[in-house]
């Protein structure tokens, strides 16, 4: 057992563990019964023992490093023919060896997670293949360095890519030829890669006060919530789901957006986070959130993080529901999950709603409810400071850079006069050449005129003059505070509640 596993199954032991469940006994991850310990040490031994290999001969063969991922689990576990804890109490098919049947698939699918979760796997072992993810729509930036730029420093040695100059040669009889550059085009794309590299990373979201994340169990509100955000001077994130959202996920969420690589002097953990679920109003949206949640706060409470975060749902409500009068989904009570559940649904809620009728019978209604909630979290004074600074700040940039790599601009336009003069001779030769001359006799003649008039030299000086250039360019350390605050009371999940009695919450709320 790991030492998690073990803290974990003596609170459990104790009841503790009680008080915080929230999801299913076979499902929740502060609930580690017998029978799921087993199982998860069951996967963890055997990748140990036997996975790992035949999945890294896997490898050789294809020629290629992949993930291992369930499915592709599930196949060997067949082919090989093991034993597996659950198998002679089956209900059906009884038998201790594991089998190429759904149930089994499901027991697989559930046993690592839980080893996942109570690390005895590698988190990022085996991979998650049904999740859609994270779009990062929100740039927080990261910490701008003092970077000395030099535009060909990484300059290959051919200077028709790099300069366009070309030589003639024997696939292609001609002159030589040089592409006009100009010196100010030269200098823009100076200008431009120093402050892409210095300036690109400081944003106006950086300095907000608020993360926001929408989260949606449907794929197809990619484009409702496109729409919300270009309606808003700031915006937010999207984890975008097809159902509910998996453990991998949420805990990819936790790593790479809330502690993630942020900015040092305003990182996003000392941003208040706000996250809205959007759902369809049945017993599958009305259980997600408080998935959603459990998942988002065990990794948070493994972990021993503190984040300012609290959750809700905004859409598809009972008051959203009543209020436009949206029809019932053309489905039956059946299929979209047991009897048993659905007719809990349907009698407490009277009916299920999908999110697409009141995109179609009411059109701009979710936009705007999404652009009116989030547009609460964000310091819109502070958001017009920030954006009016910045401008101030790269047009006083785009200035210093300009005079800084003019004084460049005599001695290159010295070294392309050279250049062009030494050019035209060479060509006024060319053209004095017997066309009928073999192919080897007219490459040996450009070779002689070549070194004749220094044109390696000459393409060598010219590219000096560029090589040389670098603007030794320190973005400023700009610094914004805001005291801007926006808070309610009707939050599903509050970071600062006590675990307990969240825990009472999120059981009240599922129906």
């Amino acid at each position: 057992m790991s030492e998690l596993l073990n803290r974990l199954v003596e609170m459990r032991t104790t009841g503790k563990a009680s008080n915080l469940r929230v999801l299913d006994p076979k499902s929740d991850p502060f609930w580690p019964s017998p029978a799921r310990v087993r199982d998860a040490e069951w996967i963890a031994e055997l990748w140990s023992e036997r996975l790992a290999e035949i999945w890294r001969e896997r490898e050789r063969i294809k020629k290629q490093k992949e993930r291992p991922y369930d499915r592709g689990l599930h196949y060997i576990l067949v082919s090989i023919g093991v034993t597996c804890p659950w198998g002679e109490k089956r209900r059906v098919h009884s038998s201790p060896m594991y089998m190429n049947v759904d149930s089994d698939f499901n027991k697989l699918i559930g046993a690592i997670r839980d080893a996942r979760n109570w690390k005895l796997l590698p988190w990022n072992l085996i991979e998650d293949r049904k999740h859609v993810g994270l779009e990062t729509w929100v740039n927080y930036g990261s910490f701008p360095g003092n970077r000395e730029i030099r535009p060909f420093e990484d300059f290959d040695g051919d200077a028709s890519y790099s300069l366009g100059v070309s030589m003639p040669n024997v696939e292609a009889v001609g002159e030589a030829g040089f592409e006009e550059d100009d010196f100010d085009e030269i200098l823009e794309s100076i200008v431009d890669k120093i402050l892409r590299n210095n300036m690109t990373e400081i944003t106006a979201a950086r300095y907000q006060p608020y993360y926001v994340a929408l989260v949606s169990e449907k794929s197809g509100m990619r484009s409702i919530l496109r729409t919300a955000l270009e309606r808003l001077d700031y915006g937010f994130d999207f984890l975008n789901f097809e159902g509910q959202a998996s453990t991998t996920v949420v805990r990819d969420f936790i790593q790479e957006r809330l502690l993630g690589d942020v900015p040092a002097e305003h990182p996003i953990r000392e941003k208040k986070i706000r996250i809205f679920y959007i759902s369809d109003y049945d017993y599958a949206g009305r259980v997600m959130p408080p998935a959603f949640i459990q998942k988002l706060f065990y990794h948070l409470w493994e972990s021993g993080t503190k984040l300012d975060i609290k959750v809700k749902p905004l859409a598809l409500t009972k008051e959203i529901v009543e209020k436009y009068d949206l029809p019932p989904a053309p489905v039956p009570a059946r299929s979209l999950g047991g009897k048993t559940l659905q007719d809990r649904w349907l009698k407490e809620f009277g009916q299920i709603v999908e999110l697409e009728a009141l995109d179609t019978f009411h059109p701009g209604v979710l936009e705007d409810l999404i652009v009116n909630e989030v547009g609460k979290y964000v310091d819109k004074k502070l958001a017009r400071t920030v954006s009016n600074k910045l401008d101030e700040v790269r047009q006083g940039a785009r200035k210093a850079i300009t005079e800084a790599v003019e004084e460049w601009r005599a001695d290159w336009l010295e070294a392309r006069a050279n250049l062009l003069r030494a050019m035209d001779k060479m060509n006024e030769a060319i053209r004095r050449m017997e066309i009928n001359e073999t192919l080897r006799r007219l490459k040996d003649e450009i070779e002689k005129l070549n070194e004749e008039h220094e044109i390696d030299k000459l393409v060598k000086e010219y590219r000096a003059t560029l090589e040389d250039i670098y603007v030794d360019y320190e973005a400023p350390n700009l610094d914004f505070n805001s005291d801007y605050a926006c808070e309610d009371d009707e939050w599903l999940f509050d970071s600062e509640r006590n675990p307990m009695e969240q825990a009472k919450i999120l059981r009240r709320y599922k129906p």
